[in-house]
């Protein structure tokens, strides 16, 4: 993607909502491709502070990238009321410019900091234009480049970044009252939070709101905890696999994109025969393969498993409970108190399951086809159906 000469310079968080902003930032922690591998991880680690520390001063705050480009360690500090601050002494807002930032924002300058002596110092150590191709690259990655490039920018006053960071404050507390309300309803230890009840948290929530509302709720635990002076949960191999495994299909339908009538639609086609290769299924093939995709789609509809949980289902963990009805056992499912978790199936979606069973044995696969499979096979079935 060609960039222009002052394009580096013409980059604005001003369209972005707090959410938007949390997800460029996350983005800006994931590795990059790097010739024909990957970064390792203490280079990603490494680059993704940085990148997360220019976004926070770019986008949250509201400076040019030649602005930022600028900045040395000498010119933080605080406002007049005691609050962080950063002084912009180049610009077009005019020498001595003190602009406030969030505590959050500090917190990730302060992540950048050198232990000793600074061997350079200005804060990036970068150009312009490298600051904002990697703020750039970032927003890309999550489809937010245009609401961040071609604004043309003017430097806002001190009280209007001041409602900016105030108002990501008050969003991120709301998040925090979220969980917090949460975790009280269920009798978990919400300060600090065990890093599976996060994790359960955070996956419940992504089956009904986007990655965003993920991103937002992963941070505003973390600064909780941060501000608190208690170990971030958030920072732990399983909510960071959590997160990643969430972003990685966030794209792919899930149990909220389907609707009854969705279902219905699916059902009413997916035994149809369809093309594979130059000819069509057999009428045999394409029953085999539609009861397993009608199966598949009424009980990502019906429950609340993911799809992990639901192609990891064997027929012994599905239980007749007569009348029609059918109880599933999840075992190994995330839970902050142990155990199983046990859901039971609409009756249709119990007669959809039944109608694949066959002579399978209790250690057999419920629906035997793997999770990347089991994403595929619903989305044809649901373009077969004209969704």
């Amino acid at each position: 993607m060609g960039i222009g000469r002052d394009h580096s310079i013409n980059i604005s968080g001003r369209a972005l909502d707090a959410t938007e902003l949390d997800t460029i930032r996350a983005a800006a922690l994931e590795p990059r491709r790097r010739g024909i591998g990957a970064e390792s991880l203490q280079d990603t680690r490494r680059r993704g502070l940085v990148d997360v520390a220019l976004c926070s001063v770019v986008l949250e705050a509201g400076l040019r990238c030649t602005q930022a480009a600028a900045l040395k360690w000498g010119d933080l500090g605080k406002d007049a009321n005691g609050g962080p601050a950063i002084r912009v002494g180049t610009g077009s807002s005019g020498a001595g410019d003190l602009i406030r930032i969030s505590t959050r924002a500090l917190d990730d300058l302060k992540a950048i900091a050198p232990k000793g002596p600074a061997p350079d110092p200005r804060i990036f150590a970068i150009s312009a234009r490298q600051t904002g191709d990697r703020i750039r690259r970032a927003a890309r990655a999550v489809g937010l480049e245009s609401k961040i490039a071609g604004e043309a920018i003017l430097r806002e006053p001190l009280a209007a970044a001041t409602r900016t960071t105030e108002q990501i404050a008050r969003t991120r507390a709301s998040r925090w009252q979220a969980f917090s309300a949460w975790c009280d309803a269920r009798g978990f230890e919400k300060l600090p939070a065990r890093a599976e009840t996060v994790a359960v948290y955070l996956r419940e929530g992504s089956r009904s709101a986007s990655l965003g509302w993920v991103v937002a709720n992963t941070h505003a635990i973390a600064s909780a905890h941060r501000e608190a002076g208690k170990e971030n949960p958030c920072a732990t191999d399983l909510v960071e696999a959590t997160v990643r495994g969430i972003r990685r299909f966030s794209s792919r339908i899930t149990p909220t994109t389907l609707d009854p009538d969705m279902v219905e639609a699916i059902r009413a086609t997916a035994l149809e025969p369809r093309r594979r290769g130059r000819g069509w299924e057999s009428k045999r093939d394409a029953g085999q393969r539609g009861l397993i995709d009608i199966a598949l789609c009424s009980v990502l509809y019906s429950t609340a498993l993911t799809m992990e949980e639901i192609v990891a289902l064997h027929w012994g963990d599905v239980e007749t409970l007569g009348e029609g009805n059918v109880r599933l056992t999840v075992r190994g499912k995330a839970d902050p108190v142990g155990g199983s978790v046990v859901c039971e199936l609409t009756r249709e979606a119990a007669r959809d399951l039944e109608a694949i069973r066959g002579n399978a044995g209790p250690e057999d696969s419920v629906i035997g086809i793997s999770q990347g499979a089991a994403y595929r096979r619903v989305s044809k079935a649901a373009r077969a159906a004209g969704l």
